[in-house]
């Protein structure tokens, strides 16, 4: 079984912050200035990335056994929940800072 969410050319603003390491913050302002190709999906911005097509083309044109495709499968949701664990610790320390530097 797939999650389409690891083979889709479209990835949350949170894992496009990981994956170019660039801020929400200007993320948003990218999205507002049309400067990146984005959507909206139950209200939640999705960013496209040319990368990911690259990759679903080699995962069609590979052979993997159901075993090896249930631990890929496995390794990218645990990849994808670290990214984003990553993101919110970025923005927790980012307040942090602000908050100190304001004091």
């Amino acid at each position: 079984m797939s999650d389409p969410s690891l083979t889709s050319p479209w990835l949350t603003l949170i894992e496009y912050s990981v994956k170019k390491d660039v801020s929400l913050s200007t993320l948003r302002r990218r999205i507002k200035a049309n400067q990146l190709k984005y959507k909206m999906d139950r209200g939640r911005y999705l960013i496209f990335d040319d990368e990911a097509c690259d990759v679903n083309e080699f995962l069609k044109n590979s052979d993997h056994s159901p075993a090896l495709e249930e631990k890929m499968q496995k390794l990218k949701r645990n990849l994808s929940q670290a990214n984003e664990e990553i993101a919110e610790l970025k923005m927790l320390v980012s307040l942090y800072e602000e908050k100190i530097s304001n004091v």
